[in-house]
């Protein structure tokens, strides 16, 4: 596995070209998302019933992970919006992103890490 392979949670190298192969900047992008995902706020919102609010914050999240290319969290975010915007309650949907927030979180990390060293 090439340091910019950490698939199926994040594609790198994808990332990487975006912002022209610089991995600085890359990874304090990466640290900024860590800052900005908040998992919690969605959980909120659904319970409250407020799906229109619960579909904003799952469209940010996914467009802020697609830019990234932090794709497992990508691809669970479009799925929830996409059933949130078809009036479904989607908690399956917002599990699996739980899920994949939980499982991108310590690669994430790791990258950071990797990188910062190298």
């Amino acid at each position: 596995m090439s340091s910019e392979n950490f698939m199926p949670w994040i594609d790198a190298a994808a990332g990487l070209e975006r912002i022209r192969g610089n991995k600085k900047l890359y990874t304090r992008l990466l640290k900024s998302y860590l800052g900005t995902i908040n998992i919690d706020k969605i959980g909120a919102l659904l319970e409250a019933n407020d799906i229109p609010g619960a579909a904003v914050e799952a469209h940010t999240l996914k467009g802020v992970s697609a830019n990234l290319s932090v794709d497992l969290v990508y691809k669970c975010s479009l799925a929830l919006e996409l059933s949130l915007k078809a009036g479904n309650r989607a908690d399956e949907e917002f599990a699996a992103l739980k899920k994949a927030v939980d499982e991108t979180i310590p690669v994430i990390n790791n990258i950071v890490t990797l990188w910062q060293e190298g």
